[in-house]
């Protein structure tokens, strides 16, 4: 399934894009993803169009889930509110006024909850705002990584591709294993997650390239080193800039 077409551009890496009217804008993105592919857009001046993070492909599939939303109101900020909101509403995906799409799966990071028939996204301000237990019964953890979990995300990758209509690029991101202070690098403590991590994005890797008809597949596994200086703290999904260069390189000079 793979309803969108080629976008036909030349650009060169320092180029900027002319929007519908001949002005000069910095390219616009629709990002389905998390803060490496949001961090890229912002370190590098790209209007967002639009930004979904903290859903796992799996919960596309499914209606809408019944929650209380009272509950969501103790989430700290509005985003990730909203993005609660949009996992359990099913809210459709939407590349409009973008130029291109960039979807990332970090945040395939969050167990995945199911009932059979709808699937809700545990990330932080889920867990922490108990709205799990107002969805009713029969809701179980899948286990990531398992055939099931697997298979779920192949479908939910299907339903995410009728939302697509423009060119897309797969950031296939890792995590960092290292990060640099001062020039200097250091292993993070937690070796054997972000093992296991990085061999389950792997296989959804593989199996997001089987559906999508990407434009670009985007890498920098020499520069997937986390930033101890990073905006957002040090993490291995925090990296140093230039892995962002790189990335915003790739993106430039393959919009063809």
């Amino acid at each position: 399934m793979k309803p969108y077409r080629r976008w036909i551009c030349s650009l060169k890496p320092n180029d900027n894009l002319s929007g519908s009217h001949g002005d000069i804008m910095q390219p616009k993105v629709a990002i389905h993803g998390s803060c490496v592919s949001r961090d890229l857009a912002e370190f590098h001046g790209y209007e967002v169009t639009h930004y979904q993070a903290r859903s796992s492909m799996c919960s596309k599939i499914g209606g809408k889930i019944d929650y209380d939303s009272m509950l969501l109101n103790s989430i700290k900020t509005n985003f990730q509110r909203r993005m609660v909101e949009w996992d359990l509403g099913k809210r459709p995906f939407t590349s409009l006024n973008s130029d291109f799409v960039l979807i990332d799966l970090i945040d395939e990071r969050f167990d995945v909850f199911t009932n059979g028939e709808s699937f809700a996204t545990r990330s932080q301000a889920f867990f922490n705002s108990s709205v799990l237990k107002s969805m009713g019964a029969g809701y179980n953890r899948i286990e990531r990584g398992s055939e099931q979990h697997l298979e779920f995300f192949r479908h939910g990758v299907r339903k995410f591709t009728t939302f697509l209509d423009k060119p897309v690029f797969f950031h296939d991101a890792r995590w960092a294993e290292m990060y640099r202070v001062n020039q200097e690098n250091f292993n993070f403590k937690n070796s054997g997650k972000i093992r296991d991590e990085n061999a389950l994005l792997g296989s959804l890797s593989e199996i997001i390239q089987e559906e999508i008809s990407f434009t670009k597949i985007l890498r920098a596994p020499s520069l997937t080193v986390g930033d101890a200086s990073h905006k957002w703290g040090p993490a291995s999904f925090h990296y140093i800039p230039e892995y962002y260069q790189e990335i915003n390189k790739q993106i430039l000079q393959s919009l063809d």
